[in-house]
């Protein structure tokens, strides 16, 4: 494995010094009454939601999945659906593997899409890794840089959300990719999520990907089975 850079040192550094002191911290309202608690886990087992996946260009539906957070192991959140797909996480929300229809997507480090400690708007940071496809083309180092733009709401098929909004510009290779989230603060998985490829050559890709719905599992536990009883947040 190659050593983590200075960006995911700093961030997941600052994730796991706060989960040692949630304990002795008394989470407090920020100017927009939100408390966020520092240094929990950004997922639960038992967390399940549906992302669509929509080519911007024609309005078409390219991908519609389901997912369920099955298990949480050694810091890392484990990611399935019932079709095959699978995407493995840091407990803070950095992303590790994505294995889909169009192979298998790897992060040596993990790229970090969250900053590790609370979020703030006008927080930024940047994140380098060996992006690995497996079938060979878009790979290579990458860097990423991200910015919190705004806490405002979002409006979804699942509902409306109170979100921070984060900007993402990613350079793989000689590939520009823009991204734009809405994140929960307490959730490791993008409320929505508009994403642009510039390939050196060819038109631009462009795509959004909403949350259709989504619920809740239990309690953080290492060993503990995919909740029987969850909590609706949210659905269609």
């Amino acid at each position: 494995m190659l050593k983590y850079p200075n960006g995911l040192i700093s961030q997941q550094a600052t994730f796991a010094l706060e989960q040692l002191d949630k304990a002795k911290i008394t989470a407090q309202a920020d100017k927009n009454g939100l408390v966020q608690v520092l240094g929990a886990s950004r997922f639960r087992v038992g967390d399940q939601y549906v992302r669509v996946t929509k080519d911007d260009y024609s309005g078409r539906v390219i991908q519609r999945i389901a997912m369920t957070i099955d298990r949480i192991e050694g810091g890392m959140v484990f990611a399935n659906s019932k079709n095959g797909d699978s995407t493995i996480y840091t407990v803070d929300g950095a992303m590790a593997v994505a294995l889909n229809t169009s192979g298998r997507i790897s992060f040596d480090p993990p790229r970090v899409n969250l900053p590790g400690g609370e979020i703030k708007v006008g927080m930024k940071w940047a994140s380098s890794t060996i992006q690995t496809n497996s079938k060979g083309s878009g790979g290579g180092p990458r860097t990423d840089e991200f910015k919190v733009v705004a806490y405002e709401d979002i409006s979804v098929p699942a509902g409306t959300f109170k979100t921070f909004k984060i900007l993402m510009n990613s350079w793989v290779n000689n590939n520009r990719v823009e991204n734009t989230y809405w994140y929960l603060p307490d959730w490791g998985i993008p409320i929505k999520n508009i994403r642009k490829v510039y390939p050196l050559r060819g038109a631009p890709v462009l795509e959004s990907i909403e949350l259709e719905s989504f619920v809740r599992g239990g309690a953080v536990s290492a060993t503990q089975p995919v909740a029987s009883e969850a909590t609706r947040v949210a659905s269609r």
